[in-house]
């Protein structure tokens, strides 16, 4: 059941935010097609990935078009963990009541495996919503544990507040998760089709996405597109948290993004 939240009246003109910052161990974000081989990561959470960390904060399925997300992730570096995998195999004995095979055998074949890592994590992120309060208290009082990727990828919160957003044309990003629009304002990053959000009652339905992200900092403002610059057109406003840290008289850019249109 989803959880009924008031109906938003548009966004208005006022910009508060939850922010969120987190510290984990490692954290990966297995390509999904990949099931040979070593399994690669992807280098940034995926929004799939966020709305799911959300609910497990909040304890249920929020509605995904009342919200929007901003965020910043950064790592260490990477690691290849050697792990084990469980073979699991159907035979043809049937449990009473159920029509398909009963899975025996299962943990008597292991098949180690390589899974690529990313190391000491960290995340910023911001969250809009008619109900601020909500997702203050909820964050602050998770439902579960608090992970970041796998089950066994535990986490901290370092810090939840909330925050009021500035307009500002020029800021920065850390390693901020942005638009595919944004390719044609700078060369730096890499484009990802990453899962933006998957339906929780059929999971088989997944909506996909394309992004741009950098794990450098990038400059925002006026100025030629660069490897380290995306290049705006004057006057144009950019949403800016005035409590990150200044880097050369900026601050961090929140670029939103919406889980379903």
């Amino acid at each position: 059941m989803l959880r009924i939240w008031p109906k938003t009246n548009g966004w208005g003109k006022a910009m508060e935010a939850v922010r969120v910052e987190l510290d984990g161990v490692v954290s990966s974000f297995r390509y999904p097609f990949i099931m040979i081989g070593r399994q690669l990561s992807y280098p940034v959470p995926p929004p799939a990935t966020i709305y799911g960390h959300i609910c497990s904060a909040v304890g249920d399925f929020i509605p995904p078009e009342e919200i929007k997300v901003a965020y910043s992730f950064q790592i260490s570096g990477k690691v290849n963990d050697l792990e084990h995998l469980y073979i699991a195999s159907p035979t043809t004995k049937k449990i009473k009541g159920w029509d398909y095979p009963a899975v025996l055998n299962c943990g008597e074949q292991t098949q180690p495996g390589l899974r690529e890592m990313l190391f000491q994590p960290k995340l910023v992120l911001y969250l809009h919503c008619e109900d601020p309060e909500f997702l203050l208290t909820a964050l602050r009082e998770p439902k579960y544990m608090v992970t970041l990727g796998r089950s066994q990828d535990l986490a901290v919160y370092r810090r939840v507040d909330k925050v009021n957003l500035v307009e500002g044309e020029e800021g920065y990003s850390d390693g901020g998760l942005l638009s595919l629009e944004c390719r044609f304002h700078t060369t730096a990053g890499t484009v990802y089709r990453l899962p933006r959000y998957i339906d929780p009652l059929n999971r088989w339905q997944v909506r996909w996405g394309d992004y741009l992200y950098s794990p450098y900092r990038l400059t925002w403002g006026k100025g030629k597109a660069g490897p380290g610059h995306i290049s705006r057109a004057s006057q144009e406003k950019l949403w800016l948290d005035p409590e990150s840290p200044e880097v050369h008289g900026r601050r961090r850019v929140v670029f939103w993004h919406t889980f379903i249109d």
